[in-house]
């Protein structure tokens, strides 16, 4: 008699909505309306220049310009230190946070995703010299910040 393996994984994230983009404040934080309540979400896994940082305004202007006003799913899996619920986020098919790394808008953020597709998304950027990276001497946004 054969038998089959099935195996089972625990998926997250906890909820997945579709909703609307009502403001972005920067290029990993957004506001988004679900179910007639706002809730502010941060990116998973990437880390945007802050707005005044190097390429921190274009990173904000990019994301405005692809997502603000429009329908996207949002998989949130957690809550971070500021109460922001931390989401997957796509834009019908597109995987928004690999594409704002992608497009050289932000960094793999590796303190807190060990998600190697970001990761080799960054590296294939870096190497490329696409957005922040077509410029030497950044500083990543964790360094930035900690510096104020």
């Amino acid at each position: 008699m054969k038998f089959k393996l099935l195996i089972f994984s625990i998926v997250f994230p906890l909820i997945t909505y579709s909703q609307k983009v009502v403001r972005v404040i920067d290029g990993d934080t957004y506001d988004i309306m679900i179910n007639s309540n706002i809730v502010r979400v941060r990116m998973y896994g990437i880390d945007c220049p802050e707005k005044k940082q190097y390429y921190g305004l274009n990173a904000k202007l990019f994301a405005e310009s692809m997502l603000l006003n429009k329908d996207v799913k949002v998989d949130i899996s957690s809550k971070d230190l500021y109460g922001r619920s931390v989401c997957k986020l796509y834009l019908k098919d597109i995987y928004f946070n690999k594409l704002m790394i992608d497009s050289g808008y932000a960094w793999h953020y590796a303190k807190y995703s060990k998600d190697r597709y970001l990761a080799a998304s960054m590296n294939i950027a870096r190497l490329n010299k696409i957005g922040l990276w077509s410029k030497s001497g950044y500083i990543e946004p964790e360094k930035f910040r900690n510096k104020k």
